[in-house]
């Protein structure tokens, strides 16, 4: 078995032998921004990043697995510059740093990647990166965003009502919580997002049953940066949701490798 899942790691003949058994790449994908007053401005580096390794450590005893090191910079809007923290890229920029790091590998020899997305913004650049990519090369291109491969643990665990889930909310200050991270629970200020119109998501658990898209951003404010209700937050709750969430990357990975695109 493997004695490490980082690519960094490995040694060019040892990746060329993993890119010819198959072996699936993990590109973890986050972005650095503020989350409330009370979590790390790089909390979703932080999920995509511990998500990635988690997911590696436990699919390693099935099949030859990779992990990369995680896209940090991402694409954010301009209503989070109202509070200090965020490094934001250009969208065009993020598609085209996607596009070419799964072509890179794609030129080394791996055939199966699978991108865990955190940041809500990158949820339509991720799919424009991957029909760029599918038109150059044939490959297994997995797009996921982690907070849909939790939510129905995240539903199940969770205490705050709709709104309650979003930005710095409940579900990822728990994670914060569960990881060991730098979270100030005294310094939570509960702001659920409460959408002015049916049609519209104002939770990423749920999210996407709404009938359009309709930016957080431009329909509800903040006055501290948060979008929901971290007080609910809980390290029982994030543990439990983040093992639920590794089980069902262990399902997804298993269909990954027994669906994997002939060598072309």
């Amino acid at each position: 078995m493997q004695d490490t899942v980082l690519y960094t790691e490995m040694r060019w003949p040892e990746l060329k032998s993993l890119a010819e058994d198959d072996a699936i790449v993990l590109l973890p994908v986050g972005q650095v921004e503020e989350h409330g007053p009370h979590a790390p401005v790089g909390t979703d580096m932080i999920i995509s990043e511990t998500t990635a390794r988690q997911v590696a450590d436990a699919a390693v005893k099935e099949m030859p697995i990779l992990v990369m090191p995680t896209v940090w910079a991402g694409y954010s809007g301009q209503g989070l510059f109202k509070w200090p923290g965020a490094i934001s890229l250009p969208t065009q920029v993020v598609i085209s740093t996607i596009e070419h790091i799964v072509l890179s590998l794609y030129r080394s020899g791996f055939r199966s990647v699978l991108i865990l997305n955190s940041h809500g913004h990158h949820e339509g650049i991720l799919r424009v990166a991957a029909r760029r990519i599918a038109d150059q090369v044939k490959l297994t291109l997995v797009v996921s965003h982690i907070w849909r491969m939790a939510e129905e643990a995240m539903q199940a665990a969770r205490e705050s009502e709709e709104g309650g889930c979003s930005h710095a909310g409940e579900y990822e200050t728990s994670l914060m919580l569960a990881y060991g991270k730098r979270v100030d629970m005294d310094a939570c200020v509960d702001e659920p997002v409460l959408p002015r119109s049916r049609f519209v998501g104002g939770d990423i658990m749920t999210r996407h049953n709404a009938k359009v898209f309709w930016s957080t951003w431009g329909h509800t404010s903040s006055r501290s940066g948060t979008y929901g209700c971290p007080s609910k937050a809980t390290r029982g709750k994030g543990e439990q949701v983040s093992e639920a969430t590794v089980a069902a990357y262990l399902e997804l990975l298993r269909d990954i490798r027994a669906s994997q695109l002939p060598p072309g």
